[in-house]
């Protein structure tokens, strides 16, 4: 079974050697196995559940489409927004909060 050009999907990237996959939580099993699981057309590769979403165009290329969780990557810093906001909501008095990367190319949260 092949994939569908246009068809949005998660993207699995084959676990090899030469891949710099993410830092895994070692102390955290169960998330890491969810990550990882059995090549179903290579029997003993394994396949990395990335958190990013995207879809085969016509000619063979995968086009990225968006990420399946909030996180940012700042000078080299993987940030879990949603986790920003969850102190922001800590604030005495405070009802709702949001955190944005100022622009595109930001270096920079900003919280309100």
């Amino acid at each position: 079974m092949g994939f569908l050009p246009g068809l949005v999907s998660t993207l699995l990237i084959e676990a090899g050697v030469d891949l710099d996959l993410p830092a895994i939580d070692i102390n955290d099993p169960e998330h890491t196995a969810a990550l990882f699981g059995n090549n179903p057309h290579r029997p003993g590769q394994r396949l990395y559940r990335s958190r990013d979403f995207g879809w085969w165009l016509p000619d063979g290329k995968v086009e990225f489409q968006g990420r399946r969780d909030t996180k940012v990557k700042i000078r080299e810093f993987h940030i879990e927004i949603g986790k920003i906001e969850n102190q922001l909501l800590r604030v005495a008095g405070a009802r709702d909060g949001a955190v944005v990367t100022k622009n595109a190319s930001s270096k920079n949260l900003v919280g309100f």
